[in-house]
């Protein structure tokens, strides 16, 4: 026995139109977390999802469209940038360069920063001790702890903290409305 190829393709149509739902759903949602804690709004805006030929949905942010969101995402190790590199954003956002006359620059992710760092804290070789020695510090940020984000890295987790806040809860309801949707106009 086989099914109708009619039914098969319907399901399939069906079925991808809820997971798509589930994807704007949750797309909804990063925008609003992103909202709370972006800069610029480009990681925000790129938020999306793509139906694929085969019926499956893809949900996330194209690196393409804002590269720095793989390492928001899974947090990164604070370092110190060069000036030349910050210069201008520096300026637009009133923040002085730190450093010495030869090497002005920004400390990324330190222990006044905005990001959020992971479960036992952020880490650095960074921060100087006693003697001028480089020592391992840890130390929290400004922002919250994360458990989003990889030991000792400070970050942004928007698309994990989407998923796992609010996916079990929003999933099954999203997924009904687009499958029941795809379904209305449909003949039998």
């Amino acid at each position: 026995m086989s099914l109708d190829p009619k039914a098969i393709a319907a399901l399939r149509r069906r079925q991808t139109a809820g997971f798509e739902q589930v994807a704007r759903e949750l797309s909804r949602l990063a925008k609003l977390r992103a909202t709370r804690i972006s800069d610029t709004g480009r990681r925000r805006n790129s938020v999306t999802h793509t139906v694929l030929p085969e019926g499956g949905v893809l949900w996330g942010i194209p690196v393409s469209a804002a590269p720095q969101a793989v390492y928001l995402e899974h947090g990164f190790a604070p370092h110190w940038v060069p000036g030349k590199y910050v210069s201008l954003w520096a300026k637009r956002e009133g923040v002085s360069l730190q450093g010495g006359k030869r090497n002005p620059g920004l400390f990324i992710g330190g222990p006044g920063s905005t990001l959020d760092y992971a479960d036992g804290g952020a880490q650095t070789d960074r921060l100087f001790g006693p003697g001028g020695k480089r020592t391992l510090r840890t130390y929290l940020t400004k922002g919250q702890s994360s458990k989003y984000l990889d030991r000792g890295k400070v970050g942004h987790s928007i698309l994990q903290y989407t998923a796992q806040e609010h996916g079990r809860r929003i999933a099954p309801q999203a997924f009904l409305r687009g499958f029941r949707s795809a379904g209305a106009g449909a003949s039998s």
